[in-house]
């Protein structure tokens, strides 16, 4: 919904340009964003500007940069972590619980940005706790990672600390619209 909302800025700034918006997401993506359309913009139903590639588990390259998906454990909808590679490397892990698949994705990438929504106190099987992202962080030599995405539960408990136990390398704990070099 927030892709088609923006989507009107963006046409009056590029469009008249011929510009071609691409939209990577998960296995039946361009489903659901065809239903989106339907609900909310029916105009951009027709819209042969906005291209949609769906990933899973795969490799494309743009230009001098790839993105890699791995599917990961979130519900029974389908969810993917995503890397992203130029001259240096992010991995977005997106709503997810532990899984091997996301460990592989983050292998030594410069920066990991994670799913941290509740606290190691209140675990629940669809989030990643501060503790899985340490590990996974640990196990996959992660150089620095982003604890993201917070229930509002997160106020009483310090998410830094408690992957600090599993992870040495250095924590950021984000905030709306924080910028981060990689």
């Amino acid at each position: 919904m927030g892709i088609l909302q923006s989507m009107r800025i963006w046409r009056q700034h590029y469009h008249k340009k011929k510009k071609r918006l691409t939209i990577v997401g998960y296995q039946g993506f361009k489903r659901d964003y065809k239903y989106l359309c339907q609900v909310m913009y029916r105009r951009y139903l027709k819209d042969r500007s906005v291209k949609i590639l769906e990933m899973k588990n795969n490799t494309r390259r743009f230009g001098k940069w790839t993105v890699k998906s791995v599917l990961v454990k979130h519900t029974k909808l389908p969810c993917n972590a995503y890397r992203f590679n130029a001259v240096k490397s992010l991995v977005y892990s997106a709503d997810c619980d532990y899984n091997e698949n996301l460990v592989g994705l983050c292998e030594k990438a410069d920066l990991a940005v994670m799913d941290c929504a509740m606290p190691i106190q209140k675990k629940v099987d669809i989030h990643l706790s501060p503790k899985e992202c340490g590990e996974i962080a640990a196990k996959a030599k992660v150089k620095k990672i982003v604890l993201t995405h917070f229930y509002p539960v997160k106020g009483k408990y310090d998410y830094k600390k408690q992957a600090r136990q599993y992870y040495k390398g250095p924590i950021v704990v984000a905030k709306d619209l924080m910028m981060i070099k990689i």
